[in-house]
């Protein structure tokens, strides 16, 4: 299962990590082997932990607040994230394809997107 963009199977797939909109209790729930089986996911939900608590710690933002956080696919993750967005419409704002969805893990909530440059 690909994207497609422009009729062509896309291969280069980003993961975003953001804060969603909505409250944990409202997403899907992210399973913990599913994280640990793809080092992008993993890797992007660290990160945006990361940055939420040091600027927590500076003072910077409130509590909770979190960055986007942005990782390329490598091609053996891409069929695992793709499963996370089964039945998400995709997107299209003219430079990009996309599909969102809202899941929580260990209480916060975080909107992934897959996306494609055109």
């Amino acid at each position: 299962m690909r994207m497609c963009v422009a009729g062509r199977v896309q291969q280069d797939l980003w993961l975003e990590v953001r804060a969603c909109q909505q409250t944990a209790a409202a997403a899907k729930e992210l399973e913990h082997e599913m994280v640990l089986r793809i080092p992008a996911l993993s890797e992007a939900l660290k990160a945006v932990e990361k940055a939420s608590q040091d600027m927590a710690k500076k003072g910077g933002g409130k509590e909770g607040t979190m960055w986007d956080y942005s990782r390329k696919l490598d091609p053996h993750e891409i069929d695992d994230v793709m499963s996370l967005f089964a039945g998400m419409q995709e997107r299209d704002d003219g430079r990009s394809t996309s599909r969102s969805a809202d899941y929580s893990y260990y209480g916060r909530c975080y909107t992934l997107t897959l996306f494609a440059f055109k």
